[in-house]
């Protein structure tokens, strides 16, 4: 699928404010959606391409990138009154799906329907967790993969350790062993969030020993709360 975006692009003025602006053609589009954890996925799957073949970004947190040679567009989709129903991605990430949002979903049902919606608009591959049982529901004719930890799950972790600056664990795909993955975080959310990441380089067979040498230098994503301390006045 062809997708043209036009992208505003700030330029150096005496103005306040000038932009310019740039049409790009995006031969792919990855949208990262779910109740929990989208913003995180997001900011990983970007950095994990971001060594071959950098894609242009927009991610949840207020961050993001053009890049004028890039044909591959990530970014964040966002559930709330069914706004991720204005796109048609090529690849959909579903993280979780949970009862948000109660000022304008009606209940768990109401939620899930928008998820089922928002697949049957993905034209290629959805890769979403197989843990969680709502996802679980969907009802949807879109080639899916699932992750997870549990066995059910044609991609998933195992043989978690946590260190002191790091969490380890195997991956297999296909009951395969493919490595053994390592992130400078903690949490079996984070695990799942690096099996999302790892679940479309492998449905678009990106090179996985990249993959795993930048899921192990993903720093985080900014944070809703994150304070920032003045030292200079």
């Amino acid at each position: 699928m062809l997708h043209i975006f036009r992208f505003i692009v700030p330029v150096p003025s005496p103005l306040p404010l000038q932009c310019v602006t740039q049409r790009r053609t995006i031969n792919q589009l990855f949208a990262v959606t779910g109740s929990h954890g989208k913003t995180t996925t997001t900011g990983m799957l970007v950095h994990a391409f971001n060594a071959e073949n950098q894609p242009c970004s927009l991610i949840g947190d207020g961050t993001g990138n053009g890049h004028p040679n890039a044909n591959q567009f990530i970014f964040e989709s966002c559930e709330y009154k069914r706004h991720f129903l204005a796109y048609r991605p090529d690849i959909a990430v579903i993280t979780n799906i949970d009862y948000d949002h109660p000022d304008y979903f009606s209940d768990i049902d109401d939620v899930r329907n928008a998820f089922e919606q928002m697949a049957s608009l993905t034209t290629k591959y959805i890769v979403a967790c197989g843990d969680d049982p709502q996802v679980r529901l969907l009802n949807t004719n879109t080639d899916t993969l699932f992750y997870g930890f549990g066995l059910n799950n044609k991609l998933r972790a195992s043989d978690l350790t946590v260190e002191s600056n790091a969490t380890f664990f195997d991956v297999f795909y296909r009951n395969t062993k493919i490595d053994r993955f390592n992130i400078p975080s903690f949490g079996k959310h984070n695990v799942l969030n690096s099996l999302a990441t790892i679940g479309v380089a492998l449905v678009l067979d990106r090179d996985l020993e990249i993959v795993k040498t930048q899921l192990a230098a993903f720093s985080g994503v900014k944070r809703r709360f994150t304070e920032k301390v003045a030292t200079q006045f």
